[in-house]
């Protein structure tokens, strides 16, 4: 049985972080090719889909993540972040809602709930969201 090697994922996350987004996807690609139970390769392939403002394919490969480990609440984090690209305020709440269900201390997911609420005219509920 074949093991993902940290170096493969040091390679993609030096990609992205270089701005290589194209690259860093298409190797995520491959990989999840071979790996694909693999969150982290999931999560490369999603951000640096958002880097691309491939919102779409992005909020997919966060999906699929989430269907390997559903209670991982940085990857509902990116899938409502995706969502909030795509214009689905509604949807990016839920996301946001379920992150910090699981995370109550992801403080970020805290700020962009209170920006989708904000967004939605539901200021009560973004004012309770930022406290």
């Amino acid at each position: 049985m074949k093991v993902l090697k940290q170096s493969e994922v040091n390679n993609l996350i030096q990609l992205h972080q270089s701005g290589q987004f194209a690259l860093a996807e298409k190797n995520a690609k491959e990989l999840l090719g071979e790996f694909p139970q693999e969150l982290i390769l999931h999560n490369i392939l999603g951000v640096s889909q958002e880097a691309q403002k491939k919102f779409k394919e992005a909020a997919e490969s966060y999906r699929n993540a989430l269907k390997i480990q559903p209670q991982f609440a940085e990857m509902q984090f990116n899938l409502g972040s995706a969502l909030y690209q795509l214009g689905d305020n509604q949807g990016a709440i839920q996301q946001y809602q379920k992150a910090i269900q699981i995370k109550p201390d992801l403080v970020v997911a805290y700020f962009n709930l209170g920006i989708a609420y904000q967004n939605e005219s539901q200021f009560d509920q973004a004012l309770s969201a930022y406290q």
